[in-house]
């Protein structure tokens, strides 16, 4: 695999979480990050390379630490909290509940947002195992309807993360550490009343790192996804422990969502055929992409960088301070 070497943006940076994740504006000009501290975002101004705190006002004064953020149309952004999603919009100073969790054994840790439906995948951890042996799940939320759990058939158990929707309205999604693309599709309910949608998906590209041993395992896998026109930007990371993992980036599927979403050996070797490490890396890496899908941030450590699919870096040359702490 080449290395791609990328001019740094020189800001201060830090993280706490894989699952966080940060949004450009519509234009561009910005980057919003969640932050440690309750209703709170980070903005880092594109051109100046300087940073400002947003607070964010809830109904009630209700104070919670935002866990992810997704751009949704226009200037909207949606924020989600351990057992809440909110919206907000980047002129305004409040925010606005859309729906709010019940259920105790669920705490939300991560959301993509389809821009032209609207349509919200929402990551969360049960805290209990459910009666199918799984700590993860990803739930549907079509505005105006019911919150729904996708059905993965066959997978129950496995460890499920980081939802990304494509333009097409199809999905990326890390399963046990793999890239996986498929399609919600297929309302049902359950005999216990439990509204769900279908997941049908297929093994996009392999590129977990699985080892057993008697030892602490090194095991890397995908934590962190975003796609532009033509490439997926993965942060394939330690699966627990350190975090230490590396950026990298393939071919996004190109057959969208009229697959027949089946094995497909031919597809699964152009994939890994693309597959490119951009640079390692030590932790969260916040990826985001543009609103016209041509331009992903990504961070290492201290510092930003901007990235381009054919690997020319954009460089803020104004140094800022960004600490989300």
């Amino acid at each position: 695999m080449k290395i791609l070497f990328l001019l740094a943006l020189s800001f201060v940076f830090s993280h706490s979480a894989i699952a966080e994740r940060a949004a450009f504006s519509e234009t561009g000009k910005e980057v919003y990050f969640r932050t440690n501290t309750k209703n709170s975002l980070t903005v880092l101004n594109m051109k100046t390379g300087g940073e400002s705190k947003r607070s964010i006002s809830l109904p009630n004064d209700e104070k919670i630490e935002f866990k992810a953020i997704a751009r949704g149309q226009k200037n909207e952004f949606f924020l989600l909290s351990d057992n809440a999603l909110w919206a907000w919009k980047s002129d305004s100073d409040a925010a606005q509940l859309v729906l709010k969790n019940s259920d105790s054994n669920v705490e939300y840790r991560n959301l993509t947002c389809h821009k032209r439906s609207g349509n919200i995948v929402i990551q969360a951890h049960l805290k209990d195992e459910d009666r199918n042996g799984s700590s993860y799940a990803l739930f549907y939320y079509r505005p105006g309807n019911p919150l729904a759990r996708t059905y993965l058939r066959h997978l129950w158990k496995d460890v499920i993360l980081c939802p990304h929707y494509l333009e097409d309205g199809s999905l990326l999604f890390s399963v046990a550490g793999d890239l996986w693309h498929g399609n919600l599709s297929g309302h049902w309910k359950s005999k216990e009343g439990i509204e769900y949608v279908n997941l049908e998906a297929y093994r996009y590209a392999p590129i977990s790192t699985r080892s057993a041993y008697n030892g602490t395992s090194s095991w890397e896998g995908v934590e962190e996804i975003v796609a532009t026109e033509r490439k997926v930007y993965v942060l394939r990371s330690r699966m627990g422990g350190s975090g230490w993992g590396a950026v990298m980036r393939l071919d996004a599927p190109s057959n969208g969502k009229n697959d027949d979403w089946q094995v497909n050996d031919d597809k699964v070797v152009e994939a890994l055929r693309s597959l490119e490490e951009i640079m390692d890396n030590g932790g969260a890496a916040f990826l985001a992409v543009s609103s016209d899908r041509k331009i992903v941030h990504l961070s290492k450590g201290r510092y930003h960088y901007l990235v381009k699919d054919d690997g020319i870096a954009v460089k803020i040359t104004q140094r800022g301070s960004v600490n989300t702490n």
